[in-house]
């Protein structure tokens, strides 16, 4: 299983009302093990430098319309999907560059 120690940024955990500087989190596979103020030694882990950006849990957002690319509703309708598809990626890429990792398209894409 993939072991990471992230270091060299900010950690907001959601729970603090600011992120914190100075502190290293191991993360295996899918689960923090650890959160420390001093170097973790951890064999086999792979060190990332986080180069001053945030270490976050991600963002939800429960409401959006990233395939809604015309403000004019009969426009949206009548677009074929797969256009309308590639018009929202953008949207979707900037999302995840913000955080965002969960969200739902209300009244939007279909199942696929």
């Amino acid at each position: 299983m993939a072991r990471h120690v992230f270091f060299n940024g900010l950690v907001f955990d959601g729970l603090a009302e600011t992120a914190i500087d100075g502190l290293e989190v191991l993360v295996e596979g899918n689960r923090i093990i650890a959160v420390s103020d001093t170097a973790i030694d951890s064999a086999g882990a792979t060190r990332v430098d986080l180069a001053g950006g945030m270490l976050m849990p991600g963002l939800i957002d429960a409401h959006v319309h990233v395939f809604a690319v015309n403000l004019v509703q009969a426009r949206n309708e009548a677009m074929p999907l797969t256009a309308m598809t590639a018009r929202a990626v953008p949207r979707i890429r900037a999302m995840l560059d913000r955080g965002f990792t969960t969200v739902r398209d209300v009244a939007g894409g279909d199942v696929g």
